[in-house]
């Protein structure tokens, strides 16, 4: 049971390794110049996401997420999803009323879920590239079970599972 546990948590917190795509990768594949442009020129585009896409690259076991963000005005967003084989899995088309604001739910794929965002009003345009990575829910259940101590005598985590504190 410790083995399994332990290739549970390699698989977790390496899933580098497990997958043989990156977000560099997927960046190349799309052609993402990671920077607001019009017409060669580089202007800036009023755009962020406030939830549900913090960083470039994050794992999850959250089989939703529910992508929020501000924009300009009339301004047209498109999200558009890959698998790991970069197959177009989904796509959303939102446009930006008044308020300034979109929110999106997105279902993630377990195994790793790209995103490309695209954002363009009539003067300036935007693209993201980001990786949500969902974890199968067999390993969260294993880390639940189980509470794991650092050894001092090696690098190796000690795992208990059932010890009752309170004996």
């Amino acid at each position: 049971m410790k083995m399994i546990l332990a290739i549970l948590l390699s698989l977790y917190f390496s899933s580098s390794q497990a997958y043989a795509y990156s977000l560099d990768d997927f960046e190349e594949y799309i052609s993402v110049p990671q920077v607001q442009y019009f017409d060669g020129e580089t202007l800036s585009l009023e755009f962020s996401i406030s939830s549900g896409i913090v960083r470039d690259s994050e794992s999850t076991f959250d089989s939703v997420r529910v992508l929020i963000g501000s924009t300009l005005e009339n301004t047209s967003v498109s999200i558009f999803q890959y698998d790991e084989e970069f197959r177009i899995v989904d796509n959303h088309e939102l446009f930006v009323g008044s308020l300034g604001v979109f929110s999106q739910s997105v279902n993630l794929l377990e195994g790793k879920n790209f995103f490309h965002i695209f954002a363009q009003n009539e003067d300036s345009t935007f693209e993201q590239a980001s990786l949500i990575s969902r974890k199968p829910l067999e390993i969260k259940t294993e880390l639940e079970r189980g509470i794991i101590l650092p050894s001092k005598r090696n690098t190796q985590p000690i795992v208990t599972e059932g010890y009752d504190f309170h004996e």
